[in-house]
């Protein structure tokens, strides 16, 4: 959990959600591939931002579906080392 802005290491954080403008949808994180190579949906994103600089943290909400997508990318590449 972020508790200090990594810019000016405020703690003075507002929490929230990205999503788009009007529709409301929430945003998500997509791997590479998927449908027409639009993406694969991994995880929701959440948002914290800082009251005194406003710099922005985007945070996936599924760390779990993460970690799958790092296993496949890394599977599927050349490994030449850690």
């Amino acid at each position: 959990m972020i508790d200090r802005c990594a810019a000016c290491g405020s703690k003075r954080l507002a929490r929230g959600h990205v999503a788009i403008g009007g529709w409301k949808w929430p945003a998500g994180f997509y791997a590479p591939g998927g449908v027409a190579s639009l993406g694969k949906y991994a995880s929701a994103i959440r948002a914290v931002a800082c009251a005194d600089c406003g710099n922005l943290h985007l945070v996936a909400s599924d760390v779990q579906a993460l970690g799958g997508v790092y296993e496949e990318q890394r599977s599927s590449s050349l490994q030449l080392s850690e």
